[in-house]
């Protein structure tokens, strides 16, 4: 038997440049403009203020 598979090219990742990716990110994340830290963070075992309410 040889290493090589009958096929190599199904072994292969498909290959992607980082302008092709891009605006389907975008859809996926909000704008870093918009993310906002929370305020303080929650101790183990102690739900965040917000699920209490």
């Amino acid at each position: 038997m040889s290493d090589k598979h009958p096929n190599p090219h199904q072994q292969q990742a498909p290959v992607h440049d980082s302008e092709e990716a891009q605006p389907g990110l975008d859809s996926l994340a909000p704008d870093d403009r918009e993310w906002r830290p929370t305020p303080k963070p929650t101790a183990p075992g102690v739900e965040p203020t917000a699920r209490a309410a």
